[in-house]
C-alpha cells in the first residue's frame, strides 16, 4: 500500500497559518495524522505533500518512512505533484489518499476500507456517514431552496479513498483536459465513469477546517 497524505492547505478559515503546523497536543496536526497512517496495513511507500517552503521541517518532523514534498495551490494540484513524485510507480500499485486535516481516523477504518477495495471489483473505495440534518439544494444565484434532498439517499464523503496508481493518472489527466478541479479521488472516478463504493466512516474521523473543528478536536487529542 502507498499512503498519500495531502497536507499543503493554506488554513485561510482557521486565520492561523499553514493548517497542517497548527499544534494538537504539543504537535502540528499533519503529524498527528501521519502517526496514525504508519499504521495503515502492508505500507510500501508514504508521501506527504505540505506547503512551499515547509518541506525541510515537515521531513525533519516525520522522519522515515515518509517522503516529504511541497503541493500545489489546490488539493487536486498537491494530488498530483504526489502522483508525479511517484511516477515511477506500477499503474496496479493500490494507493490510499488521506487529508492531513483528519488526524483521527482509526485502524479499524484503514483496515475497512482495505478489505472492502481488495474484495470487490470497484475503482474506489470511500468512507461516508449519514447526514444528520436537513438537507437543502440552493439555486446558482441565491441562497432560495430549490429542492430539499432526502437523506436516506445522501452520504457525507470522507478520507482516506483508496483507489490504484492507473485511476489517479487518468482521473488527474481527464480534469487537465477539461479544466475541471475535483474535490477528491472519488470525483476524478466519477468524470472516468468508473464505480465508486462506499463504505462505513467515523464522525470522529472530521475534517479540521474551522474554529470549532479545531477545538473539537484540541478537546479530543487531550482524553
Amino acid at each position: 500500500m502507498i499512503v498519500l497524505m495531502v497536507a499543503a492547505g493554506k488554513g485561510e478559515r482557521l486565520g492561523m497559518g499553514a493548517k497542517g503546523f497548527i499544534e494538537l497536543g504539543q504537535r502540528p496536526m499533519f503529524e498527528v495524522t501521519a502517526r496514525g497512517l504508519e499504521h495503515v496495513q502492508d505500507l510500501e511507500r508514504a508521501v506527504a505533500v505540505v506547503p512551499e517552503d515547509m518541506e525541510e521541517r515537515a521531513q525533519d518532523l516525520l522522519g522515515e518512512p515518509w517522503e516529504v514534498i511541497k503541493g500545489g495551490p489546490t488539493r487536486m494540484a498537491s494530488v498530483e505533484c504526489a502522483v508525479q513524485h511517484l511516477k515511477d510507480v506500477a499503474d496496479k500499485a493500490v494507493v490510499m489518499v488521506h487529508d492531513g486535516a483528519r488526524p483521527f481516523a482509526s485502524r479499524s477504518l484503514f483496515e475497512r476500507l482495505t478489505t472492502a477495495f481488495m474484495e470487490n471489483n470497484v475503482d474506489l473505495v470511500a468512507p461516508c456517514i449519514e447526514p444528520t440534518d436537513a438537507v437543502k439544494f440552493m439555486g446558482t444565484d441565491s441562497h432560495k431552496v430549490v429542492a430539499t434532498i432526502g437523506k436516506e439517499r445522501v452520504r457525507l464523503v470522507q478520507t482516506p479513498q483508496i483507489t490504484v496508481m492507473r485511476v489517479l493518472r487518468d482521473g488527474l489527466a481527464v480534469a487537465r483536459k477539461t479544466g475541471r478541479v475535483a474535490g477528491d479521488e472519488a470525483q476524478l472516478v466519477e468524470w472516468l465513469g468508473g464505480e465508486v463504493l462506499l463504505v462505513a466512516g467515523e464522525h470522529n474521523n472530521f475534517k479540521i477546517t474551522n474554529p470549532f473543528d479545531l477545538q473539537l478536536a484540541r478537546l479530543l487529542i487531550g482524553k
